[in-house]
């Protein structure tokens, strides 16, 4: 909360209103309503009966659902500033992961659901979207929710959002795991190149593992496979393995 304001609500006529950051105007911490003083009182939803007293329902009933969603994707969004930074996202991610969390909400898709879990979810995809994605277990721990239960609601919401699945390769990882273990530039570049020399087959395969297992052998092992293996969301067994193939590509 940034503030509070004594305006009484047009609504319930409640004065217990707050300002939210991201949220132009006061909302009604009684019934929800957008406060912002210029609703048309000569409107069919704001008509005035013989007595005077305003009659409010229909417009009522839109405003506590109109601004319950602003609320909560104004929330939705403090909470994907909050994992973004932890999971050092850029702003295109953000904003484009705020967008598909907007949508959802104003599809009802976020109904019932944790707003943690919709934001991990989202930042997923926008992350996939952009060709720098980041593990699900990986995103899973930073907002501390169960990784089947993100996996699940991932499925789930791909499905209602009919949003297209994109396979992320390899060589997207690279960035993140780099900047994750500050490894130096040559060594990226020359994992890039044994990912894209090597015809890798993906079937059944973590592309995050893989691309771990190639930074790991270009970084002349200054990485221990454990660091890789934590910010690439695998086993250190799962490392080992792809490490083992590559050299046995090798021979």
């Amino acid at each position: 909360m940034s503030g509070t304001s004594q305006t009484t609500c047009p609504v319930c006529g409640s004065s217990d209103l707050s300002m939210m950051d991201g949220v132009p105007h006061p909302t009604c911490d009684s019934c929800g309503t957008l406060v912002d003083g210029d609703y048309d009182r000569s409107s069919p939803a704001h008509a005035t009966s013989t007595s005077g007293e305003s009659v409010v329902e229909d417009w009522s009933s839109y405003s506590r659902v109109g601004n319950s969603t602003e609320k909560q994707v104004a929330v939705a969004i403090e909470e994907i500033e909050a994992l973004a930074e932890l999971l050092n996202l850029g702003s295109k991610i953000r904003e484009r992961a705020a967008e598909i969390y907007a949508d959802a909400a104003v599809s009802g898709h976020t109904d019932g659901r944790s707003t943690e879990a919709v934001t991990a979810v989202v930042i997923c995809l926008a992350a996939r979207e952009s060709s720098s994605p980041r593990p699900v277990d990986y995103i899973a721990r930073e907002a501390d929710i169960p990784v089947t239960k993100l996996r699940r609601l991932l499925r789930i919401l791909q499905n209602e959002l009919e949003y297209s699945t994109t396979v992320s390769e390899p060589v997207d990882f690279l960035d993140h795991l780099c900047k994750s273990t500050n490894t130096a530039t040559a060594a990226r570049r020359q994992a890039q190149e044994r990912l894209n020399s090597s015809g890798y087959a993906l079937c059944g395969k973590h592309p995050g593992g893989i691309a771990a297992a190639a930074l790991y052998l270009e970084s002349n092992t200054e990485i221990t496979q454990k660091e890789l293996a934590r910010v690439a969301g695998v086993t250190e067994e799962t490392i080992r393995v792809r490490v083992k193939e590559f050299r046995e590509g090798n021979e």
